[in-house]
């Protein structure tokens, strides 16, 4: 097991410094730039005197059931753009349960514009999911969210100021008589 939480480890790490090339308008755009990048550092990042294999297959996971990216068929990578509402993470939710007789371990990746209150909501529903269900063959698979998205939107986020249609504000200086 040791070898899995080292690439586990790993994965997480690489997708935390991910920066996409641009910002896509589309999940798999996204899923596309985050499979090179993993294809890249993970072939770098290989010890077998640790307990790596020598080979580390990234791969663009196709069907339903299936996450968008497998490693090593043991971690499931999924991609979600744009998460926003709670119907959304239910949906998710829904998703990374049927993930789990699939994958050993899951990594959720939020891309685009992320809410707050959906992402909370995630990671609540997240941590019901990965409560152990006792000690050795039973444990529930590692499940680790890591936010790419941004966090500006939603019912917490400040209001913006009032701009003209040609962006800058008309207020007024205040002079004091």
């Amino acid at each position: 097991m040791f070898g899995l939480d080292t690439l586990f480890d790993d994965t997480v790490s690489i997708i935390k410094n991910w920066k996409s090339e641009k910002e896509y308008h589309s999940e798999t755009s996204y899923r596309d730039d985050l499979l090179s990048v993993l294809r890249e550092q993970l072939s770098q990042v290989n010890n077998p005197i640790f307990g790596r294999q020598d080979r580390v297959s990234v791969s663009k996971e196709d069907g339903r059931g299936l996450c968008d990216i497998g490693i090593n068929r043991q971690i499931g990578v999924e991609l979600k753009k744009d998460l926003k509402s709670k119907s959304q993470v239910d949906r998710l939710v829904g998703q990374i349960h049927g993930y789990k007789k699939d994958y050993q371990d899951l990594i959720i990746v939020l891309v685009g514009k992320t809410d707050k209150e959906a992402l909370e909501g995630l990671k609540d529903r997240i941590s019901d999911l990965t409560r152990s269900t006792g000690y050795g063959l039973n444990q529930e698979p590692k499940i680790k969210i890591v936010d790419k998205g941004s966090k500006d939107i939603g019912k917490n986020s400040s209001p913006k100021k009032p701009q003209s249609p040609f962006g800058f504000d008309f207020n007024p200086p205040k002079y004091r008589l």
